[in-house]
């Protein structure tokens, strides 16, 4: 269908207008009925587009679509190779100029213009598309042309208390309305501080955020699409560079912290702190995003807290923890923070968000989300995963193994084995292509003179990477086997509320018939007590108790109640 292209365009009836007059016009160019004009000759199709409009009105993205629109032989349909090679950046006969610096340069622009001259290779027209075309520099703009021969197109911002004010980078948020609102108001007054102009709303904004929530409520979702928001020309348009830089965590200007073992060291921060002091080299601000910065040791917490303290003006930090609790990040570091709270979507927003992105029918969206208990990663590996379905089906079978106390250490040697052979299955390849790619560097391989002496040499940097695997592989056990007392949790709390007759739904219903015979056998003392013995588990084990000492003393009280 002709004009799909479009469909990201929020709130611009006008806009889209004129653009489809004109998408109509240049197909009768092309097929030779009309010909091109200047903007006021009524034909609806010019030569030079100019798209105007604050942060956030989608500046870029009307452009792109335009640009989609014209190479399509169907007029925008959206699905077509013209369609999605020009949205995705990759078509041939469409140059885009995204500034990575503070201006666009006349050399650049003069190579950009002289390739645009060309006739089209594969498309319809040759396009040149300049994106934050206001950072020309003196002397670059005399390519652009006079605003009296473009035709303008002008964009506003969605009315406020309509659902077009989101940008759509937190579309992947579920049921965070607040904290989107919050994010929303710091972009749209970032966008004002790095254009020079006056906000009403300045405080919006500032230097470092914390992103708090339970597991699975969205911490490290929130944070990358915010630093998209703020990196990109039109608030989050979702669909530009920029965007999609800073989403997949390649961005020059975006630091990701991923802890991959057990701790964030000091020397790690210390070096990420320095670089995160530049100026920015392509985007509008440098960020600093730490997930899961309740693993950063003392030494690297003081690292941050210095730098969050005195911070360069064009530097974000974003951090990621469970809580504010004293034990999940430092007071200092907290009361320099301002904290965005992110609650756990319930059953109904997570089926929505399965059903309608992930196509997964209604039944199994359901159950999937409640199993998950609100886990939205969680809810879609289940929906997806056999395996991770299978999984959970041996962890809930624990409960029927518990009779007696050989059993007990059976069942727990069966848990730690499988969280080992998940944490195995995750790791293996990365471990793998970690070690052929260090080796290869080091002249692994080689046979010229000093191949064997460069390799023997490389012993300690080897070394390192194992001491680096080896913690990641006890993180990736750790995840795996918490994973397992929540769902074994899940389980004792339908019994739990079996047994105190609480009108709530259960967790596991899968299960439910097991639940209600254990709740004829148990008082609700009974179930209480086995429920905070795999909380008590939990805790042991992320105090680094050893998990299979955790695991045997908690099969046991299970099985005593």
């Amino acid at each position: 269908m002709s004009g799909e292209v479009y469909r990201a365009l929020v709130g611009q009836d006008e806009a889209v207008a004129t653009l489809r007059r004109a998408t109509a016009a240049a197909a009768e160019i092309v097929a030779g009925r009309i010909v091109a004009g200047p903007p006021a000759a009524g034909t609806g199709m010019t030569h030079a587009w100019l798209f105007t409009g604050p942060a956030g009105s989608g500046r870029s993205v009307a452009a792109r679509a335009f640009a989609a629109a014209l190479q399509c032989p169907d007029g925008g349909c959206g699905v077509c190779a013209a369609c999605h090679t020009t949205l995705g950046g990759t078509h041939a006969d469409v140059r885009f100029v995204v500034p990575e610096g503070l201006s666009i340069a006349v050399g650049d622009m003069r190579a950009l213009v002289l390739r645009a001259a060309s006739a089209p290779t594969q498309g319809r027209w040759q396009i040149l598309l300049i994106e934050d075309a206001d950072r020309f520099a003196v002397g670059g703009s005399r390519y652009g042309g006079r605003h009296g021969r473009r035709a303008c197109v002008s964009g506003h911002r969605p009315h406020r208390g309509t659902a077009a004010v989101t940008p759509p980078v937190f579309d992947a948020l579920v049921g965070q309305d607040e904290a989107v609102a919050t994010l929303t108001r710091a972009v749209e007054a970032a966008g004002a501080l790095t254009a020079g102009r006056s906000t009403v709303d300045s405080a919006a904004m500032t230097h470092a955020w914390l992103f708090t929530g339970p597991p699975g409520s969205g911490r490290s979702v929130a944070a990358r699409a915010f630093a998209a928001a703020l990196q990109c020309p039109d608030g989050g348009c979702g669909h530009c560079t920029q965007c999609h830089t800073a989403l997949r965590g390649t961005h020059a200007d975006v630091r990701f912290v991923v802890p991959e073992g057990l701790t964030i060291g000091v020397g790690e921060m210390r070096a990420l702190v320095l670089r995160a002091a530049s100026a920015p080299s392509q985007g509008r601000w440098q960020v600093l995003l730490v997930e899961d910065a309740d693993r950063l040791t003392e030494q690297a917490g003081n690292a941050l807290l210095k730098a969050v303290e005195e911070p360069p003006p064009r530097t974000v930090f974003l951090l990621c923890t469970p809580s504010t609790h004293p034990d999940d990040i430092s007071v200092t570091i907290r009361s320099r923070c301002r904290t965005v709270p992110l609650r756990q979507p319930d059953a109904d927003a997570v089926a929505t968000v399965l059903t309608a992105r992930d196509g997964v029918d209604s039944d199994t969206a359901r159950w999937a989300a409640a199993a998950a208990q609100g886990h939205v990663g969680r809810a879609r590996r289940l929906a997806r995963d056999p395996q991770a379905r299978a999984r959970r089906d041996a962890v809930l079978a624990v409960p029927r193994r518990l009779t007696g106390v050989g059993t007990c250490f059976d069942a727990a040697n069966a848990l730690i084995e499988a969280a080992e052979a998940e944490a195995v299955a995750s790791v293996s390849e990365v471990d793998s292509q970690e070690r052929s790619a260090l080796e290869t560097a080091l002249g692994a391989g080689g046979t010229g003179r000093g191949a064997a002496g460069a390799i023997r040499g490389a012993a300690g940097q080897l070394k390192d990477l194992e001491r680096r695997q080896k913690s990641r592989a006890t993180r990736a056990q750790r995840d795996a086997l918490d994973r397992a007392l929540v769902d074994l949790a899940g389980f004792y709390r339908d019994v739990l509320a079996r047994t105190l007759g609480a009108p709530v739904g259960p967790v596991h219903v899968d299960t439910a018939e097991l639940a209600t015979a254990a709740a004829e056998r148990w008082t609700p003392e009974s179930a209480l007590r086995r429920l905070e013995a795999i909380l008590a588990c939990r805790t042991a084990i992320e105090a680094n108790v050893k998990p299979r000492i955790a695991v045997e003393a908690m099969m046991l009280t299970l099985w005593r109640g």
